[in-house]
């Protein structure tokens, strides 16, 4: 009988069957994500995430785990750490569905408003404790849009170009990845430039206030592995 020689790989996936869990020497360690949302404020200014946990006060309620995953104010709970590989900002719009599944005209002026504030930002990995940081330009987390004609559907007729489809969830590879720890306090800051004009920096704002009034959110997510005490 021929016999055959298991693989490393599949001796290792058998004994995660087996065993139900990813443990190393110090605990669990598994892919996971940690991820928090803001509101756009009504003017320019610093926004800093993962410093508000659940149940604070968020809107006219208050935050769950569907807006973050902190447990704890900026930093993770006793016995965790979290090593950061990746990272993404989503826009959130909250326009209201009908019955149909459609949502307003918006959408479009929202896309630009976003696409305003993001092309005049820098986003900062910032720690304390640690000598680790990350920051980027905002240009980095834009969907790719492009314009497309509408279509009347009764004539046939194009009236109009209109925001087409476009690819979001852009994950931005961190080079080096960032170990975070339990003792050390984290955040995501975002801070807005005007440009060189007045103009510009009125863009700027107007581009804060509309999306304000549209209630419309920020997300960040961090990819990486973490790890915790058995």
């Amino acid at each position: 009988m021929k016999r055959t020689v298991m693989g490393k790989k599949t001796a290792q996936n058998l004994a995660l069957l087996s065993n139900g869990t990813y443990n190393s020497g110090k605990g669990q360690a598994f892919d996971d994500y940690i991820w928090d949302t803001m509101l756009v404020p009504t003017q320019p200014r610093q926004m800093q995430f993962f410093k508000a946990n659940i149940s604070s006060s968020y809107g006219g309620g208050s935050k769950t785990e569907v807006e973050t995953s902190m447990e704890d104010t900026g930093k993770l709970p006793a016995g965790q750490s979290f090593l950061i590989s990746a990272i993404t900002i989503s826009l959130i719009s909250n326009l209201a569905v009908t019955s149909l599944g459609t949502v307003s005209d918006d959408m479009e002026e929202i896309v630009n408003a976003y696409r305003q504030i993001m092309t005049k930002s820098v986003w900062e990995l910032k720690f304390t404790n640690t000598e680790y940081s990350w920051r980027a330009s905002g240009s980095l987390f834009l969907p790719s849009v492009f314009e497309v004609a509408k279509i009347n559907a009764a004539s046939g007729t194009t009236n109009s170009t209109t925001v087409g489809q476009f690819n979001h969830y852009n994950w931005i590879k961190v080079g080096t990845k960032i170990p975070v720890s339990e003792l050390v306090s984290f955040a995501v800051n975002a801070r807005f430039g005007s440009g060189e004009t007045t103009t510009l920096e009125d863009q700027v704002e107007d581009a804060f206030t509309f999306l304000n009034s549209k209630n419309v959110e920020l997300r960040v997510q961090l990819k990486g592995m973490l790890t915790r005490a058995m």
